[in-house]
């Protein structure tokens, strides 16, 4: 079974799995900043409140320029993304191992990431584009091995985890475990003063990576601070996360009762071939493996797309594992290529999105299919006009970017509002920069102070009620 075959699979599944027809939470808020800085003029981190890094919002701005609000073009580059970085997961496997090792890889990886449980639908996240940059920053630096000019590969490979982190802030687990790696194979070929030298060049690498994704950031106005501040600040003000009695019992779902049981009975596989323990190239896995593992738990929330962080280490990990085993009991060659192909097929069997499959065929089905937050979206779009200002009393990004319209405050998600100040802010842009129309659901778990209740009550009437939202208009 060739490796662009299954390329071709994965691509093909991710399409399908995409093709349903409703904008996530996550894309409507990235959509809405990327809108309000290309057609309003309101450049992210000073006029809009996130803690993603500009990666993506650049991605959902250059988006809007093209086609206007939309899902299609984001997730596709998504879903290239995740091809491209499933083949250069095979290369890394068969490099390491060999071309059996480096499919079984690619195809646990590429199939996995449809899961429901890994977000599958919805491939536009900052993950889909960080993991890219992770797999090309380790598959440039592992050139070292047979290069003269190793600086140069090892510059590359930090350029391109400076791209990675540009997506997303985590991918810092990521780039130190890449380092790790390049450290283990660089051990045996130079002196302590190359490897620092070679950590402090890596390192430079990031920074170039950072300061190019950051260009488009500073020409737009917004200060080092403030990009600052917006990225990294904000994960240590807005960083607690859940308690700890709901992380053991997310921790527990997600690692003891989900999809993911599947893989450890493979990692059993490691016991019975500790010889490869001796290798470097599995012990950097592993610590890879380890590292990412530590920052997909370090919110507490197990969000599915943050989950994907650890699919490439874990990938190569059970591949080799899987096309080792297979070496050591099957010396024929013929024999060996046909296990592979049977177990490739089971494999691919075995890991697809049933759930997902199932639901956007039935979803295709239904002749009087709606997505509820593009209605909404639209219906305040036609009762407003393009200079009024809205504001939402609930977390609603994706109605919010279809609306095509401005909230009143920079705090638009309530994500982000946490802290007496930021309330106070928010409450003042409200008196600055009145609503026309306040929109809130019936049933929601943001809460906000007595004073915006009573701000609605004396100043908006129920105006329209569909689905679950309810929208105020401004008494005249």
């Amino acid at each position: 079974m060739k490796y662009k075959l299954i390329a071709l699979l994965i691509f093909i599944l991710l399409v399908i799995v995409s093709f349903n027809g409703v904008m996530g939470e996550d894309e409507g808020r990235f959509s809405y900043i990327g809108r309000v800085w290309t057609d309003n003029s309101i450049p992210p981190y000073s006029g809009t409140v996130e803690n993603k890094a500009p990666g993506i919002i650049e991605l959902f701005a250059i988006s809007n320029i093209i086609f206007g609000i939309n899902l299609f073009f984001v997730r596709a580059l998504g879903i290239i993304s995740i091809a491209f970085a499933s083949i250069g997961i095979y290369h890394i496997g068969k490099k390491w191992h060999s071309d059996s090792a480096g499919l079984l890889a690619m195809i646990i990886f590429g199939f996995t990431v449809t899961w429901r449980l890994l977000d599958g639908a919805f491939n536009s996240m900052t993950e889909d584009f960080m993991i890219l940059f992770v797999v090309l920053s380790l598959l440039t630096g592992i050139q070292i091995k047979d290069s003269n000019n190793r600086l140069k590969w090892i510059l590359l490979s930090g350029i391109s985890m400076g791209f990675a982190i540009a997506f997303k802030q985590i991918a810092i687990t990521s780039g130190l475990g890449i380092l790790i790696i390049l450290l283990l194979i660089l051990s045996d070929m130079t002196t302590v003063k190359y490897l620092i030298y070679s950590v402090l060049v890596y390192g430079f690498g990031i920074l170039i990576g950072t300061f190019i994704s950051l260009i488009p950031i500073f020409l737009s106005g917004v200060s080092f601070m403030e990009y600052f501040n917006g990225v990294w600040l904000i994960l240590l003000k807005h960083g607690p996360g859940p308690s700890l009695l709901h992380r053991i019992q997310f921790f527990r779902q997600l690692w003891l009762e989900s999809r993911f049981v599947y893989f450890y009975p493979f990692l059993l596989l490691l016991v019975l071939q500790g010889n490869l323990l001796k290798n470097k190239y599995i012990l950097g896995l592993l610590i890879w493996l380890f590292l990412d593992f530590v920052g997909v738990n370090a919110s507490g929330y197990y969000f599915g797309h943050q989950l994907k962080q650890i699919m490439p280490s874990l990938s190569l990990i059970i591949g080799i594992l899987i096309a080792n085993s297979l070496y050591k009991h099957i010396v024929k060659k013929d024999i060996f290529k046909k296990h592979i192909n049977r177990i490739a097929v089971v494999v691919i069997f075995f890991l697809l999105p049933y759930d997902l499959l199932i639901d956007n065929y039935l979803r295709i089905r239904q002749d009087n299919y709606i997505h509820s937050d593009k209605e909404v979206g639209l219906f305040i779009k036609n009762n407003t006009n393009p200079e009024d200002y809205l504001f939402f009393l609930c977390n609603a990004n994706a109605v919010l970017a279809y609306s095509d319209r401005v909230t009143s405050s920079k705090h638009f998600c309530p994500l982000f509002i946490n802290y007496p100040d930021e309330y106070n802010e928010v409450y003042s842009d409200l008196l600055n920069k009145p609503p026309k129309l306040i929109i809130r659901r019936e049933l929601d778990i943001w809460h906000f102070p007595a004073k915006f209740e009573d701000y609605v009550e004396q100043n908006y009437s129920l105006f329209h009620k569909q689905y679950d939202f309810l929208i105020y208009k401004r008494n005249l």
